[in-house]
């Protein structure tokens, strides 16, 4: 088994190359948006209960950053990780108001 890669120029003109294997998306990203909040968007199949772990940790963490709101994009192709963000929101939501 070979690996594939492809030339590409950068932004000086100069030629690189870059290996796929190297380029693998991560699971999910995080991003700042304009209002102080965040957007996490989902790009890979993930276990739900993994998500959930994973949403519970950031959405602790960005509550201690005093983040305004959390947007989570979630396309489609992972609706099975709509349960456990319900969950998660919910569960945030009563420890808030306790």
């Amino acid at each position: 088994m070979h690996s594939m890669s492809e030339a590409v120029e950068d932004e000086l003109g100069g030629k690189k190359v870059i290996d796929e294997e190297e380029e693998e998306e991560e699971e999910m990203s995080v991003e700042e948006d304009k209002y102080g909040g965040v957007i996490l968007t989902v790009h890979k199949p993930m276990d739900s209960s993994s998500f959930a772990s994973k949403l519970q940790d950031s959405v602790t963490h960005w509550k201690q950053e005093e983040k305004k709101g959390i947007w989570i994009n979630l396309p489609i192709l992972h609706s099975n990780l709509v349960h456990s963000a319900v969950q998660v929101y919910t569960f945030f939501t009563l420890l808030q108001h306790s």
